[in-house]
């Protein structure tokens, strides 16, 4: 299945529904993505503009996320094992479900956070 542009959702986010996607391959704007079920093991999207991608299911697994924005971003049941989370925005992100054993978070003292089993400082060693 190609990778598609769709108009249906603001700015023609990219649709890339339940692809496997590499590192090698995977550029452009990311912003509104459509990633449900897509595969982005190991991927390196430090530092990208992930707001307010559609995520629900996707795989994130062993991915560095390290500064990345996740804003607003559906991550519901995503799975974020093992994943580079330090520094990212999180902010009104929706991580219900979403599995993140192993994952380097790094939270604020004080910041409260809801819809997930995150202690604030949460810290692994999987960011190098």
């Amino acid at each position: 299945m190609p990778w598609s542009r769709t108009s249906a959702r603001p700015g023609n986010a990219l649709d890339l529904r339940g692809h496997r996607i590499s590192a090698s391959n995977l550029t452009g704007d990311l912003r509104g993505a459509r990633l449900a079920g897509a595969d982005l093991s190991a991927v390196n999207l430090h530092g990208r503009d992930l707001a307010g991608v559609d995520a629900p299911g996707t795989s994130l697994r062993n991915a560095n996320l390290a500064g990345a924005s996740l804003r607003g971003a559906d991550l519901r049941g995503a799975d974020l094992r093992g994943a580079c989370l330090d520094t990212a925005d999180l902010t009104g992100a929706e991580l219900s479900g979403a599995e993140i054993t192993g994952a380097t978070i790094a939270v604020p003292p004080g910041t409260l956070v809801t819809g997930t089993p995150l202690p604030a400082g949460q810290r692994a060693p999987s960011c190098g």
